[in-house]
């Protein structure tokens, strides 16, 4: 199965074209690093972004893994909200080293090209429960991404800011992607 992953910048609005694909009856994944942070909070769980990055991350990392592997041999296509390659990217963001066995799983691992990205937007950023940092570290979280997938050798599909459902018409009008879909 083709696994377009949907990057860039929090609160750019990812969650919401990965509703509208899904209402349309694609295949998706939501955000895995929004439903661990639900989970962690519904269990006074300590495993979150701000209270213990590096355990998030691996959390993070490995279960994106696993439902990557898990989908990659089914049927048709699918939209990824974030993978574990924004998992890696995050280490940029901390200044870490990434851990050669990151590195080795995710080289083993292939996206569909392009990769989907939504660029910083202000207007519609909001923090909440899940999302306690700041729009200048979504910055940041964004150009790493950029940079990160990049350097696995990614090309890129710049979604424009605009009403959802034609930010999903675009997003479905791309020769890649038009093919991809014709192919399953």
């Amino acid at each position: 199965m083709p696994i377009f992953a949907l990057t860039g910048a929090s609160g750019a609005g990812k969650s919401t074209i990965i509703a509208e694909l899904k209402r349309r009856g694609f295949n998706t994944q939501q955000e895995i690093g929004r439903e661990l942070v639900r989970e962690q909070l519904a269990q006074n769980g300590k495993t979150l972004p701000w209270l213990d990055m590096a355990a998030f991350r691996e959390l993070l990392f490995h279960r994106s893994l696993a439902l990557f592997d898990q989908l990659y041999n089914d049927n048709g296509v699918c939209f990824f909200d974030r993978s574990f390659i924004d998992a890696i990217a995050s280490f940029r963001v901390t200044n870490e080293a990434v851990p050669q066995q990151y590195l080795a799983a995710a080289k083993a691992r292939q996206f569909a090209n392009p990769i989907l990205i939504c660029t910083p937007w202000s207007e519609i950023y909001q923090q909440d429960a899940e999302r306690k940092h700041k729009f200048e570290y979504a910055l940041k979280d964004h150009q790493a991404n950029i940079e990160t997938y990049q350097d696995f050798g990614y090309n890129f599909l710049k979604i424009p800011q605009l009403p959802v459902k034609k930010r999903v018409d675009f997003i479905l009008s791309n020769q890649m992607i038009k093919q991809a879909l014709a192919d399953t």
